[in-house]
C-alpha cells in the first residue's frame, strides 16, 4: 500500500474518533423507530422462498466439498465453518437494534422460510435469514478459507476482499428492490445505494476475512477436538470486525448529524476495513516479507514430531 494512501486512511480513522469525541452527543442523539406497521405480503413470501431454494442449491455442493476436504485433511474445519456461518445469525438482533435494520411482522400460516426463528426486543428473525447467513458467512467464508489456505499473493487477497463486497451489495440491492417489505434499513443511514447502506458490505466482508485469516493461521495447530474452534471462529470474528468498523456509523444512524458527517462515517468504515486488510496481507500473503505462515507450519511440524 502506498505510504501516502496509508496516512490518509489513518487520518480518516482519527478524524472519526475526534468527531465522535467533540460532538455534543446528548443534543444530537436519538433512537429512531423502525416502521413497525410494515407487514410482509405474498410477494415477500415468494422472494423469501426463491432465496431459500437458491441457497440450498449452493449449499449441497458446499457440503460435498467440505466433506471431501475433511476426508483429505482429516479435519472437519470446512464443515464447521459452514455451521459457524449459520451460528453467526445469533448476532443479527444486536446489529438490527444498533444499526437500524428491521424485519416486519410475520404472520402465522405462511411458508416455513418466513416463520420467526426467534426475536429479541421486537427484532424478528425469519427463517430465510439463517440461509442468507449460511451462504455469506458460511459458503463464501469457506471458499475464502480454501483460497487463503492454499496460499495467496497480495493481489489475490485484495481480489478476494472485493468479491464478498460485490456479492453482498448485489444481493441486498436486489432483495430490497424486488420485494415490498422483506426488510428495511431505517435511521440516518450513510452511503445508500438502492436502499442498501454500503458500509455493511465492508463490515460484513471484514468479518469473514478476519475469520478466514485466523483459521488459516491456526489450522496447522488444530487437531482433534480443537478443530471445534472453527464453529465459533466466524461468529466471534464477525462481531469483532463489526465492532471495529461500525462505531462511526452507529453514532450517525442514531443521530441528527448533518449529511456530511453521516456520509463521512460511512467512508470511515471502508477506511478502517482497508487498513485491516492491509494488515492481513502483511501477515499471510505469499509475497509478503512478514508472512508468518512458514513459522506457523514449522511450529506445527515440531509439535507433531515431539509427540512421536
Amino acid at each position: 500500500m502506498n505510504k501516502n494512501l496509508f496516512c490518509v486512511l489513518v487520518a480518516l480513522v482519527f478524524a472519526a474518533i475526534l468527531l465522535s469525541a467533540c460532538q455534543p452527543v446528548e443534543n444530537n442523539y436519538f433512537y429512531p423507530k423502525p416502521p413497525l406497521d410494515g407487514e410482509q405480503n405474498a410477494l415477500d413470501n415468494r422472494v423469501g422462498g426463491v432465496l431459500t431454494v437458491f441457497v440450498w442449491i449452493l449449499l449441497v455442493p458446499a457440503i460435498y466439498f467440505a466433506a471431501k476436504d475433511w476426508r483429505k485433511t482429516g479435519k472437519p474445519i470446512a464443515l464447521f465453518l459452514l455451521i459457524g456461518g449459520a451460528i453467526s445469525h445469533l448476532a443479527e438482533p444486536f446489529d438490527d437494534l444498533t444499526m437500524g435494520v428491521f424485519f416486519p411482522i410475520i404472520h402465522d400460516g405462511q411458508f416455513f422460510w418466513q416463520k420467526i426463528v426467534f426475536s429479541l426486543a421486537t427484532r424478528y428473525q425469519p427463517f430465510w435469514l439463517i440461509f442468507c447467513y449460511t451462504m455469506y458467512f458460511g459458503i463464501l467464508m469457506m471458499c475464502l478459507y480454501f483460497a487463503l489456505r492454499k496460499g495467496a499473493s497480495t493481489k489475490t487477497m485484495w481480489l478476494w476482499f472485493l468479491i464478498p463486497v460485490v456479492v453482498d451489495t448485489i444481493l441486498e440491492v436486489v432483495l430490497l428492490n424486488i420485494s415490498d417489505h422483506l426488510y428495511y434499513y431505517y435511521g440516518n443511514q450513510p452511503l445508500l445505494l438502492g436502499g442498501f447502506p454500503m458500509h455493511w458490505a465492508a463490515s460484513n466482508t471484514l468479518g469473514i476475512y478476519l475469520s478466514a485469516v485466523v483459521m488459516v493461521i491456526f489450522t496447522p495447530l488444530l487437531n482433534g477436538w480443537k478443530t471445534a474452534f472453527a464453529l465459533v471462529s466466524t461468529p466471534l470474528m464477525y462481531l469483532a470486525a463489526l465492532g471495529l468498523t461500525s462505531a462511526p456509523v452507529i453514532y450517525v444512524i442514531n443521530s441528527t448529524y448533518p449529511t456530511w458527517a453521516v456520509q463521512s462515517a460511512g467512508i470511515m468504515v471502508f477506511a478502517i476495513s482497508i487498513l485491516a486488510m492491509h494488515g492481513f496481507t502483511k501477515l499471510i500473503a505469499t509475497d509478503s516479507p512478514y508472512n508468518i505462515m512458514p513459522l506457523i507450519k514449522k511450529a506445527a511440524r515440531e509439535k507433531g514430531a515431539g509427540k512421536k
